[in-house]
């Protein structure tokens, strides 16, 4: 198997790994980045490629090239920016014997606009905060009362994010259309780490309260049976029916009780490592299908585990 774009997915290369085992199944994995040797997965990897960055336009026929030549035929894709991509190019993959796990392109186009997600989620009936596109903000007919977070409508990690408190102007951009505003929700935050079969059948959703974040990506984090995320893990399926795989999707709950989901990474989530630990065994779920094994899948799992990330170091001699 390939994971692309590895950078430092250290853990879910390893919870492969350790899934293969379990399977007696003899797993090599490859890794794949821009700079390889300064990407710590690729140094946990068993091989290693540079490829090109995913928006180039060789980029999916070296891809697929170098699954041939190397007898690759599961590839997993980590960041956002490739997923469309892949998405695109999903049937001639499957055409030379190479499974790629990502979701149908018209889910992925709703995921990675912020602003068609809010829309999409809303118009479904799934709670959302209030959005609106920054190049059709008019500050004197805006609310008041509420604080903002301006982000970039194909964000991600939390780059560009900024948080307008109330009173604060609202500063302007060049490239407005690629800017959204939406409501600040004061409250817990969670992630909820969800898994669509091949038939398209939610499998299972996990949610954790995100005590802490660093760089986008929680560093602190518990596992909570929360029934309303739950059912809401349904209802984004059934509205977006070209999930597959592993996705994420991120929410806030105020004091008051009031749910907004305001993102979807129709992809592994950073923090998956905690659902896998809790009993979401993704990993093991996408070889077994890949490799037309019995499924394991299941709704069961550990509320009350608790992740505390912490820093390691790969020393390379150069």
């Amino acid at each position: 198997m390939l994971i692309t774009s590895a950078g430092r997915r250290c853990e879910l290369l390893e919870c492969f790994r350790k899934d293969a085992q379990s399977l007696a199944y003899p797993l090599r994995v490859f890794a794949c980045d821009l700079n390889p040797a300064m990407s710590p997965a690729c140094h946990f990897a068993d091989s290693v490629v540079q490829l090109p960055r995913c928006t180039d336009k060789d980029y999916p026929k070296q891809l697929l090239q170098y699954c041939l030549t190397n007898g690759v035929t599961l590839v997993v894709p980590t960041i956002d920016t490739e997923l469309e991509i892949l998405a695109e190019n999903k049937q001639s993959f499957q055409a030379a014997g190479v499974d790629v796990i990502v979701s149908d392109i018209e889910a992925i186009k709703v995921c990675r606009d912020k602003y068609q997600t809010a829309i999409h989620l809303d118009d479904n009936g799934v709670p959302i905060p209030r959005t609106w596109k920054l190049a059709t903000w008019h500050s004197a007919l805006a609310p008041k009362d509420i604080a903002l977070i301006l982000k970039p409508i194909d964000g991600s990690n939390s780059v560009g994010i900024q948080r307008i408190n109330i009173g604060q102007k609202v500063p302007q951009k060049r490239d407005s259309a690629q800017w959204i505003l939406q409501e600040y929700l004061e409250g817990t935050e969670f992630t909820v780490n969800c898994f669509v079969d091949k038939s398209g059948s939610l499998r299972t959703s996990i949610p954790h309260i995100r005590k802490e974040v660093r760089g986008g990506e929680v560093s602190k984090g518990t596992t909570v049976d929360d029934t309303e995320l739950q059912a809401i893990s349904g209802k984004i399926v059934a509205t977006l029916p070209g999930l597959r795989g592993p996705f994420c999707f991120q929410a806030k709950r105020t004091t008051a009780g009031r749910i907004g989901v305001f993102e979807i990474n129709a992809r592994f989530g950073g923090g998956f490592p905690l659902a896998h630990h809790a009993g979401g065994a993704f990993t093991k779920w996408i070889l077994e299908e890949h490799l037309g094994l019995p499924s394991s899948q299941t709704s069961v799992w550990s509320p009350g585990l608790t992740c505390l990330r912490f820093d390691q170091a790969i020393y390379v001699t150069t």
